[in-house]
């Protein structure tokens, strides 16, 4: 039986997803689903979740400062058309405490 992945695997892997996901072409369908276990990414510093998955879709307040935000979004399709909102993709919400610890990590499919 082979060993469960860490989270740093898992997050390598994600993030291979992610790359592979934005280089499609604008609207092209994909199948990912939501990581199983996220309580596994409890404690990663954010330092290692932008090393892995780089810059998030969507931080709360779309502050230029996404660095600093406590929530990061990242979403698991191509790139949307302009103007399409949701589409049944997973959305991979990692939220840090005030020391870019994650605290917590949710994932949903967009509507």
């Amino acid at each position: 039986m082979a060993a469960s992945p860490t989270a740093l695997d898992e997050l390598a892997k994600l993030g291979q997803q992610l790359r592979h996901a934005r280089s499609l072409p604008v609207g092209a369908p994909t199948s990912f689903s939501c990581p199983q276990q996220l309580e596994r990414f409890v404690g990663l510093q954010k330092r290692q979740i932008a090393a892995a998955l780089g810059k998030p879709d969507y931080t709360p307040g779309e502050d230029v400062r996404w660095r600093k935000s406590g929530e990061w979004c990242y979403f698991f399709t191509s790139p949307i058309p302009e103007g399409q909102l949701g589409g049944g993709f997973p959305e991979l919400t990692f939220i840090f405490d005030r020391h870019d610890h994650v605290v917590r990590t949710t994932c949903h499919y967009s509507r």
